[in-house]
């Protein structure tokens, strides 16, 4: 398996492409990943740094992993798997932890440490917003949209209403907002989407965009 080292001030990763099937990147301060690092389809960057900070974009192909930090605190508001279970020799769904088996996914990260199911699973934390964007109860049977608590992101919710946000409307890649490059041709299907949104400031916002692959 290849294996590479990063380039440059271990501290500062920018515009930089990584293709290795494992690239660790380590400090013993801080690590700023970005604006437009890329982690091309199946390969692998791993940042080890008690700081890690996510600046502009970093794009994550198909297959690729970025991995932040597992054993420190990464100051970049990230969701953790809800993955609350391990497996060892062959079964799953084991308690934590397993003889033999360390390390796993749900021994660490807010699905251990932020587990409470009440307005999301496993460490998951939502709000439901009306159309004005004020919070309401999760009791609601109806809103707009949602906010994500933990990375801070809202996120609109699909209707069946024919209108600009109902489900059943698909879009190619392309049109404003549109983030990165390199993924073929360019459509602006979804641009009436993006500019109704704005102009009926949804949920009480007016800088609506589509999500980077990194924040999907």
């Amino acid at each position: 398996m290849a294996t590479e080292i990063c380039s440059g001030a271990p501290g500062d990763l920018e515009g930089e492409t990584y293709s290795a099937a494992q690239t660790t990147c380590t400090s013993s301060s801080r690590i700023d990943a970005g604006p437009n690092v890329i982690v091309v389809s199946g390969a692998r960057l791993s940042l080890y740094a008690p700081v890690v900070t996510l600046k502009g974009t970093v794009r994550v192909q198909d297959r690729a992993l970025l991995n932040i930090a597992p054993r420190y605190t990464a100051s970049v508001a990230l969701n953790d798997t809800g993955i609350t279970a391990c497996r060892g020799a062959g079964a799953d769904a084991l308690p934590c932890p397993v003889t033999g088996f360390p390390g796993q996914d749900a021994e660490s990260g807010r699905d251990r440490t932020s587990n409470n199911n009440a307005d999301g699973h496993a460490g998951f934390s939502f709000t439901k917003l009306s159309a004005s964007g004020n919070p309401l109860p999760a009791t609601v049977a109806s809103w707009s949209c949602v906010r994500d608590n933990v990375t801070g992101l809202i996120w609109e919710v699909k209707t069946s209403d024919g209108s600009i946000h109902d489900k059943s409307n698909t879009y190619r890649w392309g049109g404003k907002t549109a983030q990165g490059s390199g993924y073929g041709d360019y459509f602006t299907d979804w641009n009436a989407l993006v500019d109704g949104s704005n102009a009926e400031q949804l949920c009480g916002f007016s800088d609506w965009r589509l999500p980077t692959r990194v924040e999907l």
